[in-house]
């Protein structure tokens, strides 16, 4: 964006030019920054709560009063209680750039000793892919601009025109140029009035259709068996013990490696892949000994563990339906643009595990117009810098990682597992947990066992009025930094002063820093962080330099043309594309019993709570979710007045036939509530919402509901693997109150 400033103000916004007008976006949220600038509610100064908490109770302090008494208290409870005993919880709010703090942090919790506390979202996506596929240079899947090259796209899992607006214009370019498109989702959305084919799935039976399709195209013979070969795991050997099996050190001949992992090859029996001539995709072997199947055939087994018919009535689509979908998809290139929606069940990796094997079944990798795409999955990076080196020092202690669906658990017992943690301070930056974090009850109850809470942001979020000491940041707006994105390492320039007494988070850090006796490690000013930040090998391969950067305000770091994830290999542990997965473990590892050969393989379970057969279904017969919303970035945009014109109260969408066994009509108060809370607001008679779901649009704040809280609703259950907010994942009733 361009920030225009007229004495000393800023009062318009325009879209950035590019070198490549392809890149230029900006959406409505983007120009409503402005109003964001000058909200009334931005904090001022530093304030101490007063009153009980929630209360709204403050009095002003100086910046000198609030590093004394943040520090004070850190030492006190670290001397007595551990360092652990302090815990730091970013979100995914306003990342206020790489160099503004939001990463900065991070070295002030290593030489702390500190906790670092994952906010848990979107990780059964993030965790799944990347174990499967590995992460790459537009994160975990391909280029946006790589739809073009598309023969069909299923849109699956992701509400493009509300979540990623200003990315919508690469997908009708793909449609203007034929590319046929599937929307699968429970509800008819904005982009599926557009699409070629709407298919309503049943909520959280998404992963069970992607074994579905992979089991006709299997059985119609629609296997890309040169792609298995070639750029996946399917013909590595796996021994009864769930591992690959391997070269060890005595056998080590003709080139072979200690580690390299088995093949059979019909000729020359076991050996590693590069030296197999016709490797065996199928079949179960003795190998010195040991019995051992292709990872291929282990997959094929798993598959067929479910029946057609079972998979209709479970997906809500008909078998001829499923038939199509799977035909489609194998006549490539396709392309599954997904998003973070079936991730908010809690079995949501199942979800992305099994699109990862269709994909790699049907040969739909590496290769222009395939892969994986969504709103953040196939995001255009930009290379070249590395803070990580900064604030990752190898003299520090290091910092221990807690996960967010843990923690009113852990608030609750003392226990992190079978660790004792005795937490006593939390310090929240770019986030707004009890706005956002699911279950938001267990999210208070958390709150008032912890003893000191510190938050730092821009506005007072419903967040901050939970905390003790709040801190005054800058917008983005008024700090520079720089930030990667679009291909581009770009400038952000501070359009204007920061107003009041805010002090940017990176400053915040120097001075908690220096309070916690680190002063020798946090007396770096912003522009050494930044010149730094560019002191490595691949920096100086695009020739970039923070000077550069600033003079020309943006530098392409990116390899020229579409990016397609996996044509230079995978980052993944056996450096192909793999749906079996060895050495299977929760991330993290806190004991309890655990399937390691059922988590191997891609698999299906139910969700936790919200599905039909489940027994709470007689009681709470409604599946309650939320949708993105064209006008928010969950709460950061709250509060912008122009926004609300459009979009001004939170309200309920449900389908005529539950609003009529309801009595519900458009305009209603209704209250919507389980057995952990309730909110109440409006009812919509929408006639595009599924029959058995309820939606709500997502990044409302406490004070706009006409009672209650949405995120009441929701549970902080998780997947052991990988804990993930599971928002979804829940069963609702609803009735009318007004």
């Amino acid at each position: 964006m361009q920030v225009h400033v007229r004495d000393g103000k800023a009062v318009d916004i325009t879209p950035q030019p590019y070198p490549d007008p392809d890149l230029e976006q900006v959406c409505q949220r983007g120009l409503a920054h402005i109003q964001r600038i000058y909200d009334p509610r931005r904090l001022k100064y530093p304030m101490r709560r007063v009153g009980e908490r929630g209360s709204g109770e403050w009095e002003r302090i100086s910046w000198d009063e609030a590093i004394d008494e943040i520090c004070e208290k850190w030492k006190g409870y670290q001397k007595e209680f551990g360092d652990r005993s302090i815990v730091f919880f970013p979100g995914s709010g306003n990342l206020r750039a790489d160099a503004s703090g939001t990463g900065y942090a991070n070295r002030l919790i290593n030489y702390m000793g500190a906790c670092f506390m994952n906010n848990g979202y979107d990780n059964n996506a993030m965790f799944t892919i990347g174990a499967m596929m590995g992460n790459d240079l537009c994160f975990l899947g391909n280029d946006w601009r790589d739809l073009r090259n598309a023969n069909n796209i299923f849109i699956w899992g992701t509400n493009i025109t509300e979540s990623a607006g200003v990315r919508w214009h690469w997908l009708k370019d793909a449609m203007e140029a034929g590319a046929h498109t599937v929307v699968i989702d429970p509800n008819f959305t904005t982009v599926a009035g557009k699409a070629d084919e709407y298919v309503s799935v049943r909520p959280g039976s998404d992963g069970l259709l992607a074994i579905a399709m992979m089991q006709i195209i299997v059985d119609e013979g629609l296997v890309d068996f040169e792609t298995l070969v070639s750029a996946t795991c399917a013909p590595y050997l796996v021994g009864e013990d769930g591992k690959y099996l391997r070269v060890v050190s005595e056998q080590s001949e003709k080139g072979a490696s200690s580690g390299d992992i088995l093949v059979m090859d019909s000729l020359e029996g076991a050996v590693p892949l590069n030296q197999a001539s016709s490797p065996m995709l199928e079949g179960t072997f003795e190998v010195d000994g040991v019995s051992a199947t292709t990872a291929y055939s282990l997959l094929l087994d798993r598959i067929k563990e479910w029946d057609i018919s079972d998979i209709v009535e479970r997906c809500g689509i008909s078998e001829e339906k499923i038939r199509e979908l799977a035909l489609r998809y194998a006549d490539g290139p396709t392309t599954i643009m997904t998003g973070y929606g079936p991730d908010h069940y809690v079995n949501g990796i199942t979800f992305y595990a099994n699109i990862c094997a269709l994909a790699m079944v049907s040969g739909n990798i590496q290769k222009p117009g395939t892969g994986i795409s969504g709103a953040s999955i196939g995001s255009l990076g930009a290379v070249g810098s590395n803070v990580a080196a900064i604030t990752t020092p190898a003299d520090a202690k290091g910092m221990f990682t807690i996960y967010s669906p843990y923690f009113p658990e852990l608030m609750e017992t003392g226990l992190y597992g079978d660790q004792e943690m005795d937490v006593k301070s939390l310090y929240l930056w770019v986030h707004n947990p009890l706005g956002n974090q699911p279950e938001r009850q267990a999210w208070l109850r958390a709150f008032e066992k912890v003893e000191f809470i510190v938050l730092a942001d821009v506005y007072m979020t419903e967040s901050a009025k939970y905390a003790d000491i709040v801190l005054p940041v800058p917008h983005y707006f008024e700090v520079e930094s720089f930030q990667g994105g679009n291909t581009y390492i770009r400038v952000n320039e501070a359009a204007v002063e920061p107003p009041y007494e805010c002090k940017s988070d990176f400053d915040i850090i120097n001075l908690l820093g220096q309070g916690m006796g680190f002063k020798d490690e946090f007396g770096m000013s912003l522009n050494d962080f930044c010149t730094a930040a560019f002191e490595n090998a691949t920096a100086k391969t695009y020739g970039l330099t923070w000077e550069r950067v600033k003079r020309e305000k943006m530098v392409k770091a990116f390899p020229d043309g579409y990016y397609v994830h996996g044509q230079n290999g995978f980052k993944t542990t056996t450096g192909k594309a793999q749906f079996y997965i060895e050495n299977v473990k929760p991330q993290p590892d806190l004991g309890g019993e655990w399937d390691q050969a059922r988590e191997a393989l891609p698999y299906w379970e139910p969700p936790r709570e919200a599905w039909y057969e489940n027994e709470l279904f007689k009681t709470y017969p409604l599946v309650f979710t939320t949708e993105r919303a064209k006008f928010k970035v969950h709460t950061q945009f709250t509060y912008v007045p122009e926004l609300l014109e459009l979009d001004p109260e939170p309200y309920v969408k449900m389908s005529s036939q539950d609003a009529s066994d309801r009595g519900v009509s458009t305009g209603d108060v209704v209250r919507i509530h389980n057995d952990r809370g309730y909110v109440v607001c409006k009812a919509v008679v929408s006639a595009g919402t599924r029959p058995g779901v309820v939606v709500m649009d997502h990044g409302w704040q406490d004070e706009q509901f006409i009672e209650g809280h949405y995120n009441d609703l929701s549970s902080v259950a998780s997947h052991k693997r990988f804990p993930s907010g599971c928002w979804f994942d829940g069963l609702v009733e609803i009735e009318k109150i007004g």
